[in-house]
C-alpha cells in the first residue's frame, strides 16, 4: 500500500509530550533524575529568599546596628551557601543529564529513521519530494535544524522555570496573596500570549520544509568538485545565489506576516507585564507601608516579584522557539516509520534457484509525484528463464522506470508483473531483490574497503573478489594499493570514473557467482571507453550466461547480440526481435542504429 503523500502536522503541544513518552520509554531512571533536579533546582532558586529574609529580619531586630553575632548569623549562611550550592549543582547536572538523554533519543530516533529507510524495498519515500520532506524533517527542522534532542534540553529548562514559578507564587502568597495572584495571572497570560506566536511560527517553518530542502540542495552543490568547475567555466554563481535568495524571500514572506501580527502579541504582552508586575510590586510596597506586612515578608515578596520579572522576560522566546521546533521532527519521523512499515509486507519469497522468469502483463505505472503522465503504459513483455534482453529508446522513454519496476523498487498493480509464474504483489519484493546482481547507471561509491565494495556481505570470499576483479580488468589494482582488497578507497581521489565503474559491474559479478537469478544491468558501460566497453560486454555475455539477464544501454552495440531487442518510445513497447530483423523492418530501432553507425563510420 502506497503512504499518503502528505501527512498532518500535530499541534506542538502534543508534539511535546510525543517526545517525553518516548524519551520515558529510552529511560525512566534517566527522566526521573532529570525531574528530581528540575524540582531540586526551582526550590534551591526560590528558597534562597528565606535565610536572607532571616537576616533581613535580625537586622530590623536589632535596630538596623550590624552588630550581629556569629551564632545568629551561622546558619543563614550556610543555609544559604547550600541552597546556592543546590541550585548551581542542579543546573549543572541538568545540563549533563538532559545533553545525554537529547543525544541517546536523536541517535534512536535517527537508527529508526535510517532503518525506516533502508528496509521496505519500495525506494518512493527516497525519490517522492514530498516524502524526501518528511525525511528531511525527520533529522532537524528548519534552517537551525532543531531536533528532539535539542527540545528535550529546552523543555527542561523551561520546567525548571515553571516549576521556580510555582514555587516562588506559593511562597509569596504566604507573604502577599494578592501580590501572588497578580504574578500568577501575568505570567500564565504572558506565557500564552508568547507561546501561541511561537507555535505560529513552527508550523510555518514545519510547511516550507521543501523550500529548506531546496536551499540545501542548491548550498550543497557547491560544495560537490564536479559542480564547482561548472560554476566556475560556466559563471553560475550568480544563479546559485539568485536561487537561494529567491527561496528564502518566498519564507521571509511569509514569516514577515507571522512577525508583524507577532509585534502585536510582543506590544500586548509587555503591556500586561509591566502593568501586573508593576502592579505586584504596588501591592507589595502599600501593605507594607501600612503595616500588614513585616520587613522580612516585604523583602521575600519583592525579591520573588523581581525574581521572577526577570526570570520571564529572559526565558519567553527562544527556549520555545527551539521546544516547539525540535518537536515538530519527532510525529514527522513517527509518520515516516509507519510509511515505510506498510511498505514493508511479506509474501512468497520465491526460495528457488536458476534463472527467473518475468512477465510483465499491459504493465502501466506513472510516478504519483510526477506531472508528465504515465512513464509506462501497456507494457507486455515475456521473459524466459536464461533469456537475454536487450532494451533500447530515446530518453525518457520508459526503460529505467521498466528496470525499476522489475527490481521490485515500486508497487505496481495486480497481475500485471510476474516473477515465476507468481504475482509481483504476492511475492516477498526484498527476497527476490537479494536474488539480483545489479549495475545501476548512477552506481554508489562506498568510503569503504576495495574488498566491501565488491563483497559488502559478511565473511566474503577474498578469492572470488579477486575473480571479479580480474573479469573487469583490475586484477592490478591491488598490487598499486597499500592495503591490497583492505584499502579503503577515499571518494574522488582514489580512482577514476572508469575504474570505479569497473568496481560496481565486478560488484554484480559476486552476485553472479554466488548464485543469483537475474542479471539488471542499466547503462553498465557508460564511463568505459570504446575498448574497454567491447571487453566487458564480451565479459558479461560469458559470466552471465544461462541467468536470465535484462541491459539497457543507449549504445545499440552493447545489445546487438541479445537473444531479443525490446524498443520502447514514449513509456510503450514499439518493436521487439532480433538485432538483423528490427534493422530490416526500418523502425525506430534501425533508424538508432543507422544514425549511430554513421557517426562511427563519420568518426
Amino acid at each position: 500500500m502506497r503512504p499518503a503523500a502528505r501527512w498532518s502536522l500535530p499541534r506542538p503541544n502534543t508534539a511535546l509530550w510525543q517526545v517525553w513518552r518516548r524519551c520515558f520509554q529510552l529511560s525512566p531512571a534517566l527522566v526521573m533524575t532529570i525531574v528530581f533536579w528540575v524540582v531540586a533546582g526551582a526550590l534551591a532558586q526560590v528558597l534562597v529568599v528565606l535565610p536572607a529574609a532571616h537576616v533581613v529580619a535580625l537586622i530590623d531586630h536589632a535596630g538596623g546596628r550590624a552588630t550581629l553575632s556569629v551564632s545568629l548569623l551561622a546558619w543563614p549562611v550556610v543555609a544559604l551557601s547550600a541552597l546556592i550550592a543546590v541550585a548551581a549543582i542542579a543546573r549543572v547536572a541538568l545540563d549533563a543529564y538532559t545533553w545525554k538523554l537529547g543525544r541517546m533519543f536523536n541517535g534512536h530516533m535517527r537508527a529508526d529513521v535510517m532503518q525506516a529507510v533502508s528496509g521496505p524495498p519500495d525506494v518512493a519515500q527516497l525519490e517522492d519530494p514530498q516524502l524526501r520532506d518528511r525525511l528531511n524533517m525527520a533529522v532537524g527542522v528548519g534552517p537551525g535544524r532543531y531536533n528532539p534532542g535539542g527540545s528535550v534540553v529546552r523543555v527542561s529548562q523551561r520546567a525548571t522555570a515553571a516549576a521556580q514559578t510555582i514555587g516562588a507564587v506559593i511562597l509569596l502568597a504566604k507573604a502577599s496573596a494578592a501580590a501572588a495572584v497578580c504574578v500568577a495571572v501575568t505570567v500564565i497570560i504572558c506565557r500564552r500570549m508568547f507561546v501561541r506566536t511561537v507555535q505560529s511560527y513552527a508550523l510555518e517553518l514545519v510547511e516550507h520544509a521543501g523550500t529548506f530542502r531546496r536551499v540545501n540542495y542548491v548550498r550543497e552543490l557547491i560544495w560537490q568538485p564536479s559542480v564547482a568547475r561548472e560554476l566556475r567555466i560556466f559563471t553560475m554563481w550568480p544563479w546559485v545565489r539568485r536561487e537561494i535568495e529567491t527561496a528564502w524571500d518566498d519564507v521571509d514572506e511569509r514569516l514577515t506576516r507571522h512577525r508583524r501580527a507577532g509585534r502585536w502579541v510582543l506590544a500586548g504582552a509587555i503591556t500586561v507585564f509591566a502593568a501586573g508586575f508593576g502592579a505586584a510590586l504596588t501591592l507589595t510596597f502599600t501593605e507594607w507601608s501600612a503595616g500588614r506586612i513585616s520587613l522580612s515578608n516585604g523583602f521575600i515578596a519583592l525579591s520573588l516579584i523581581i525574581g521572577l520579572a526577570i526570570s520571564t522576560s529572559r526565558r519567553m522566546v527562544d527556549a520555545d522557539q527551539s521546544a516547539e521546533l525540535g518537536a515538530q521532527a519527532m510525529p514527522a519521523a513517527a509518520a515516516l516509520i509507519e510509511a515505510s512499515g506498510r511498505m514493508t509486507g511479506g509474501g512468497d519469497p520465491l526460495a528457488r534457484s536458476g534463472p527467473a522468469a518475468i512477465t510483465c502483463h499491459g504493465l502501466s505505472f506513472a510516478y504519483p509525484w510526477g506531472e508528465r503522465g504515465p512513464a509506462l503504459s501497456d507494457v507486455s513483455l515475456d521473459i524466459s528463464p536464461g533469456e537475454r534482453i536487450g532494451i533500447v529508446g530515446l530518453n525518457g522513454s520508459g526503460k529505467t522506470t521498466l528496470l525499476k519496476l522489475m527490481c521490485g523498487f515500486h508497487e505496481v498493480a495486480p497481475a500485471h508483473l510476474v516473477i515465476d509464474g507468481v504475482d509481483m504483489t504476492e511475492i516477498d519484493r526484498a527476497a527476490w531483490q537479494h536474488s539480483l546482481a545489479v549495475v545501476h547507471q548512477d552506481f554508489a561509491r562506498y568510503p569503504c574497503s576495495l574488498l566491501f565494495n565488491i563483497a559488502p556481505e559478511p565473511g566474503a570470499s577474498r578469492e572470488l573478489v579477486r575473480e571479479c576483479l580480474a573479469d573487469v580488468g583490475l586484477d592490478s589494482l591491488t598490487e598499486s594499493l597499500p592495503d591490497g582488497l583492505d584499502t579503503t578507497l577515499e571518494l574522488g581521489t582514489s580512482l577514476s570514473g572508469g575504474q570505479w565503474q569497473r568496481i560496481a559491474i565486478a560488484r554484480a559479478l559476486y552476485k553472479v557467482r554466488t548464485g543469483s537469478r537475474a542479471v539488471i544491468l542499466d547503462e553498465p558501460t557508460a564511463s568505459l571507453d570504446p575498448t574497454s566497453e567491447v571487453a566487458t560486454s564480451m565479459m558479461l555475455a560469458q559470466r552471465c550466461q544461462g541467468l536470465t539477464t535484462v541491459i539497457v544501454s543507449h549504445r545499440l552495440p552493447f545489445v546487438r547480440n541479445a537473444d531479443r531487442i525490446v524498443v520502447l518510445d514514449d513509456g510503450r513497447v514499439v518493436e521487439q526481435g532480433r538485432h538483423d530483423d528490427l534493422v530490416q523492418a526500418q523502425g525506430l530501432y534501425s533508424a538508432m542504429f543507422a544514425m549511430q553507425a554513421t557517426a562511427w563510420t563519420a568518426a
